[in-house]
């Protein structure tokens, strides 16, 4: 029996659900370009030092790996994640608003 998977992508404002053709979206007419030809948006490099980070943010913050990736890299970058997740909006160390 296949899992289902929640993805973390939102797209044409919905959830998307572990299926070939909305997991492919980002890749799909140019998905990721498009995105990050917005002012004040770029891919952020997933590096070591952000990995780390990842595993050493300070207290209470434990959220889902992917969470403490997403909170490590604004971190590191000193930028502002645009969330609705209530445990990233109200963890003191990161800026964040929605």
């Amino acid at each position: 029996m296949r899992a289902r998977r929640e993805t973390a992508v939102v797209h044409a404002g919905r959830r998307a659900r572990d299926n070939s053709s909305e997991l492919t979206w980002p890749y799909s007419h140019g998905g990721i370009d498009v995105a990050t030809t917005r002012p004040g948006l770029h891919l952020a490099e997933l590096t070591r030092p952000i990995l780390t980070e990842s595993c050493r943010l300070p207290a209470p913050f434990s959220g889902d790996p992917a969470d403490q990736i997403i909170v490590a890299t604004a971190r590191d970058r000193d930028a502002i994640i645009v969330t609705r997740d209530d445990q990233i909006r109200g963890y003191a160390h990161v800026r964040s608003l929605w």
